[in-house]
């Protein structure tokens, strides 16, 4: 889960793939956020329904434009070959 000082107090808990999305849904990644995002990837996450969110809310380009700074390796190639 994010770090609760940067979650609203009565915002319901999500998954690792919104949580994802919303951490990469900015240009610069802070070095906490960027420590999150490889906590997440290291977990299990559901690649379909990320890309499936990331698409419906147009955030398929920058999602992947971070996830490849931060964590290239750990990305599974079909979804690079989707970007």
């Amino acid at each position: 889960m994010m770090h609760p000082s940067l979650l609203p107090k009565d915002l319901p808990p999500f998954g690792p793939e919104l949580e994802l999305l919303l951490l990469c849904a900015r240009l610069n990644l802070s070095s906490f956020r960027k420590n999150r995002v490889e906590q997440i990837i290291s977990g299990q996450l559901d690649w379909s329904l990320l890309l499936r969110m990331a698409d419906f809310h147009r955030l398929s380009l920058l999602l992947f434009r971070n996830l490849q700074h931060v964590v290239c390796n750990d990305i599974p190639g079909q979804l690079l070959m989707a970007s």
